[in-house]
């Protein structure tokens, strides 16, 4: 229910980003590049707040788990060194996603108050993609556990789609030469032929 709140009130109580095909992103100030918003009339600022505090708080939680997983290995909590190395994986992972959540955000706070290179609203561009598209294919990338449940759902997908077109070409289904009687197209041929020919 609070997150429902938290994103009316910023579709109400905000202007909205508009993409701007100059800069190829999206912008508060709809005349971007050619009429600076002096009169504030197109500030946004409980978005910039957001991305911050989305910044702010990535970073506590990863260096709190870092310190976390560093004190862990010291004090040789590990089991096993395959787990050691599992957890440093899914580690990564998460880090490696948030990276691109983080300098989305971070880049995107600054483009709208600051005039930045085009390069960097690129990146910033891509980076924002990238946090909605990344995270699979970081998880079949590098997550040994999901590619090993994503082959065998292949693996029974394409079994049972070879089944299906076994059982679609077996024998219950004739090719259509062999289900047309020819002789007795011949026979009926050749009598309309003989009842032409007597007339």
């Amino acid at each position: 229910m609070g997150k429902a709140l938290y994103g009316q009130s910023l579709y109400l109580f905000t202007h909205s980003t508009i993409y701007h095909g100059i800069y190829f992103s999206w912008f508060f100030n709809p005349h971007i590049g050619y009429i600076d918003d002096v009169n504030k009339e197109y500030e946004n600022t409980l978005q910039p707040f957001h991305n911050l505090s989305v910044i702010f708080f990535l970073l506590i939680t990863y260096i709190t788990f870092f310190i976390i997983f560093l004190i862990k290995s010291k004090q040789g909590g590990f089991q096993s060194h395959q787990q050691s190395y599992s957890e440093k994986m899914i580690f990564f992972q998460i880090i490696l996603i948030s990276l691109f959540n983080s300098v989305a955000a971070s880049i995107y706070v600054f483009m709208q108050y600051i005039h930045v290179n085009d390069l960097i609203i690129i990146i910033g561009q891509i980076c924002w993609l990238n946090a909605h598209g990344i995270p699979p294919v970081i998880y079949l990338k590098m997550n040994n556990s999901i590619q090993r449940d994503c082959l065998g759902i292949l693996k029974k997908i394409s079994s049972t789609t070879l089944k299906f077109y076994k059982n679609l070409h077996s024998n219950s289904i004739q090719p259509l030469n062999l289900q047309i009687n020819f002789a007795r197209e011949d026979n009926q041929v050749n009598v309309q032929i003989q009842l032409n020919n007597q007339n």
